[in-house]
């Protein structure tokens, strides 16, 4: 552990813990499991996948300015949006708009008591935690937000009849 408390890992630490990855490969075809080649790809996948959202995160998290920061929060909920997007078979009208907003205002508002009451740390954009924090929250946010657009249509079509009845 370095003195800002980060664990620096070597290229010995990085063979063991792939080690037990080619382990559990010879495993598998010791047992006959037939799943070897998609396990060795996917363990690939994974170490390039790592590799670069480990120096993603180096890039991110050294920036020093608030507006890179804000656009990266913009991003992920942007993705957030696609991926509930995606799990909604039929959407309402203005989808997108209602989820957007509803996102920004819940998990802004959420983030910013968070980070500015409980966490302190200044400077308030600083990406080492503002992002995280931000995607834990929005993480949670999107299968909420996915459950109750799915329920909402749902609903909306089983009781039809009642709504323009109502109106």
């Amino acid at each position: 552990m370095d003195n800002q408390g980060l664990v620096n890992l070597g290229i010995l630490d990085l063979v063991v813990a792939y080690s037990l990855v080619l382990l559990a490969i010879g495993l598998a075809k010791l047992k006959r499991i037939g799943q070897e080649g998609q396990m060795l790809w996917a363990s690939l996948r994974m170490v390039f996948q790592l590799l670069a959202v480990g120096y993603l995160l180096h890039f991110i998290f050294a920036v020093q300015h608030p507006l890179p920061v804000l656009a990266i929060l913009l991003v992920m909920g942007g993705f957030s949006m696609q991926v509930i997007g995606a799990r909604i078979k039929r959407k309402m009208p203005r989808f997108y708009q209602v989820v957007g907003t509803a996102l920004l205002i819940g998990c802004g508002g959420v983030t910013f008591v968070f980070c500015s009451l409980v966490v302190h740390y200044s400077p308030w954009y600083d990406p080492r935690y503002l992002i995280p924090l931000a995607g834990m929250i929005i993480g949670n946010s999107m299968n909420g937000a996915s459950l109750a657009a799915e329920r909402l249509g749902a609903e909306m079509r089983e009781r039809r009849e009642e709504i323009e009845t109502a109106l």
